[in-house]
């Protein structure tokens, strides 16, 4: 038996000639598991998906955009887009703002 390295030995793992990766249970072309997993993480993504901007708000309900960012969090949750400490840029998930939208006409379900 090989020395151990991670959950595999190092007999399980195959020259990198062979383009064959050993798994418990069989075996998978190394490719055709990450295209999988990728496809995976990409519908898990959503990347079709349109956040909302402040101004876009504004634009929406005929306001300006600090009365869209004096909505307080709870209220309508917006996710913070970049690193920067001084530039935070806020984005609104459309099922937030349809939301927000129902409970401010007073037809929420």
């Amino acid at each position: 038996m090989g020395t151990v390295l991670a959950a595999f030995t190092l007999t399980d793992i195959p020259s990198p000639a062979s383009g064959v990766r050993q798994r418990p249970g069989g075996r998978t072309p190394a490719l055709s598991m990450l295209r999988a997993r990728a496809a995976v993480h990409e519908a898990d993504l959503d990347q079709d998906l349109v956040y909302w901007k402040p101004q876009e708000l504004a634009d929406r309900w005929q306001c300006s955009p600090s009365t869209v960012k004096a909505i307080p969090r709870d209220e309508l949750p917006f996710r913070e887009i970049g690193r920067g400490r001084k530039l935070r840029r806020r984005r609104y998930h459309p099922a937030d703002v349809e939301r927000y939208e129902a409970r401010d006409r007073g037809t929420e379900d």
